[in-house]
């Protein structure tokens, strides 16, 4: 092979992909379906999703808790739960609704 036929053979940078970011990209795809076998499998066969490691291991209970009927559940987050089992949701919402926090 001669000079001119190296070059047609490299990318240009922008199309480049090097192998250490295909790697990276690869490893988070196949570890984002890690968790989806065991998602299925637990709705079709009822089984309780349990999710975490060691002593952090949590049950999944859907629709958990109940707003009275007045309430949708909007834009939350921050929910936290107190020694008297009073559950805190910082509650965002939309302006545009009736029952908006603010």
């Amino acid at each position: 092979m001669h000079a001119d036929s190296h070059s047609e053979l490299r990318r240009s940078p922008a199309r480049s992909v090097s192998r250490r970011r295909f790697l990276a990209r690869s490893a988070a795809a196949m570890a984002s379906t890690i968790g989806v076998p065991a998602v299925i499998t637990a709705a079709k066969s009822d089984s309780k999703l349990i999710l975490g490691q060691g002593e952090y291991r949590y049950e999944v209970q859907h629709d958990w808790p109940q707003l009275p009927r007045k309430y949708q559940w909007q834009t939350t987050h921050n929910v936290a739960l107190d020694k008297a089992g009073n559950l805190y949701v910082i509650h965002e919402g939309r302006a545009d609704r009736k029952d908006h926090p603010a």
